[in-house]
């Protein structure tokens, strides 16, 4: 077994902003001359927000255009009162979301006990990193508090040591690429198309494809190098995330809408409806989970992979034919190609992240532990030891990273 350290720690970032802090009295538009339509709202996509939730002006198959019900702030986002606004205004906490999901003295995003951060970042930290009791303004105070074992850092604010340490990881074909807390990118394995190439800017997330990586600039736009992805066929952002994987990708807009690029365009149409997070599979598939937590998947359907389950999801992992997700009470649901049993879930209700590779899949249990099946040819399911918060796997390589920023990668070595 090979086993890499780098750092990181990460979670999503999805962010939609609104302005109006009282939700804007209905106003009815006439839609056609003869009255066959009665519009609800008049313009495609507007959003209002109140009480802490949003909705979106969608038009329906006939041109009417109506409100969909209100739904949660995106992750990512602050319930500020009646609106929901972007994370910048937590900036009295720390720049690492995992240290903002803690505030509660100054609280500026109203974070205390009202249940949303914990399951905005229980995908991506253990429970010692958003306890709500937690004193965030001592983490940027420039002075060495309680149980910091440095100014700034250690105990419940991040580590402080002489590692490089990153925000994200992302696993590709057979190169990874990996984001700093400063929005710098740094690529490495194969590069024979330049897909390994370390870009220069900042970047809002960075995504690992076959021969492609691709970032988000930080203004929201599709930034892509390597060999197959060219600039004008990339869809207009501003987006908020993104996946890329086999020659294919999508992105989701901050109201949750996904554009997609590459060869999954020639297998039928992007759902138009309301995403939480969209991952996108090897042979020219995607599936994303939906507002209302449910699953629906389309592409390439070959080996039974577009069978999706019923029932409410909180996190998805798409691999090279198959598929698994986090159902709401914990237990794993998978799907697709299973000669290899990767898409065998095992037993269990405690699990919080999943990831799909080409024929082994890896999960994450709310202990941080790492359980993975399917093909073990090149040591891609011997999971390390230890308490880790993401995890993202590969052709045939797995990575995880643990809450202390440490980034442990197995298998076939990048």
């Amino acid at each position: 077994m090979r086993n890499r350290n780098l750092v990181a720690a990460s979670v999503a970032l999805l962010a939609v902003s609104c302005s109006e802090k009282q939700e804007p009295a209905h106003t009815t538009y006439t839609f056609s001359q003869d009255d066959s339509c009665t519009n609800e709202c008049q313009i495609a996509n507007e959003t209002q927000c109140a009480e802490g939730k949003i909705r979106t002006c969608m038009t329906d198959a006939e041109g009417c255009r109506y409100w969909t019900e209100l739904t949660e702030c995106p992750v990512g986002s602050c319930r500020n009162g009646e609106e929901c606004s972007p994370l910048d205004c937590d900036s009295e906490c720390s720049d690492l979301l995992y240290t903002a999901c803690t505030c509660s003295s100054s609280d500026p995003c109203g974070w205390q006990n009202d249940g949303y951060c914990d399951a905005a970042c229980a995908d991506a930290f253990p429970e010692d990193y958003f306890t709500d009791g937690a004193d965030c303004e001592s983490c940027n105070d420039g002075v060495q508090n309680s149980d910091e074992v440095g100014v700034d850092c250690g105990g419940s604010c991040p580590p402080c040591d002489d590692v490089i340490r990153f925000k994200s990881i992302d696993v590709g074909g057979d190169h990874a690429c990996v984001m700093d807390f400063t929005g710098h990118a740094y690529c490495w394995g194969r590069n024979d198309d330049g897909q390994a190439e370390s870009p220069t800017g900042q970047y809002l997330g960075v995504a690992a494809g076959y021969k492609d990586s691709c970032g988000l600039t930080s203004d929201g736009e599709i930034d892509c190098w390597g060999k197959f992805f060219s600039a004008s066929e990339l869809p207009d952002g501003p987006f908020v995330s993104l996946d890329v994987d086999g020659i294919s990708g999508c992105a989701l807009d901050a109201s949750g809408h996904a554009s997609c690029w590459g060869n999954i365009l020639g297998h039928g149409s992007t759902p138009s409806r309301q995403f939480l997070e969209v991952k996108v599979g090897w042979a020219e598939w995607a599936c994303g989970i939906d507002t209302s937590h449910h699953i629906v998947c389309w592409g390439t359907d070959s080996s039974g992979n577009l069978d999706s389950p019923s029932g409410e999801f909180s996190h998805l992992g798409v691999g090279k034919e198959h598929a698994c997700a986090v159902a709401l009470d914990g237990h794993l649901e998978c799907w697709g190609y299973n000669y290899h049993s990767q898409a065998v879930a095992p037993a269990g209700t405690n699990f919080v992240a999943v990831d799909a590779g080409r024929y082994h899949t890896c999960a994450l249990n709310d202990g941080g532990q790492i359980v993975c099946f399917g093909s073990n040819a090149s040591e891609q399911c011997d999971s390390p030891q230890g308490a880790f918060a993401q995890l993202s796997l590969g052709w045939d390589s797995s990575c995880a990273l643990d809450s202390n920023g440490v980034l442990t990668c197995w298998g076939t070595e990048l």
